[in-house]
């Protein structure tokens, strides 16, 4: 039976590139389920789990979110329905990994979707690719 991988990070801006890995790892027979964190505009990849979806998970409507223009109020409801998102994914059987892409406010929704996969996936794996990481004037003692 194939694997499940979920692609989690903002479809609007980085749709090209999430369609890009979408493609590899489907390349490798790999079933892959598209969570879209986006809040800036409509997706550039369709998502299984749409933007509205996970916005609800974290507790408010995207409506609410785009009226107020308050980007780390939205970070904060996207980060917590993406952990809530992905802890029912593997409830429900539907996930063996997780991949997730962004800048700094995509990068964290990420983060907090992988957290449920430190428990849920000990068999499977899950990366977080991070640019800033990479930053030697990034303060490295602010990362997670």
């Amino acid at each position: 039976m194939a694997k499940t991988v979920v692609i989690l990070g903002s479809m609007d801006t980085k749709g090209e590139e999430f369609a890009y890995v979408k493609r590899l790892i489907e390349g490798h027979g790999i079933n892959t389920l598209v969570v879209d964190s986006g809040v800036l505009g409509e997706p550039k990849l369709k998502p299984d789990v749409t933007h509205e979806e996970l916005a609800k998970a974290g507790g408010k409507s995207l409506s609410e979110l785009l009226e107020k223009k308050d980007r780390g109020e939205a970070m904060e409801v996207m980060s917590e329905g993406a952990a809530a998102v992905v802890s029912r994914l593997y409830r429900e059987g539907k996930l063996d990994g997780i991949i997730g892409m962004g800048g700094s406010g995509g990068t964290a929704v990420a983060t907090a979707g992988c957290a449920p996969c430190q428990w849920a996936c000990r068999r499977s794996w899950y990366l977080l690719w991070r640019p800033a990481t990479w930053n030697p004037t990034f303060p490295q003692e602010t990362l997670p």
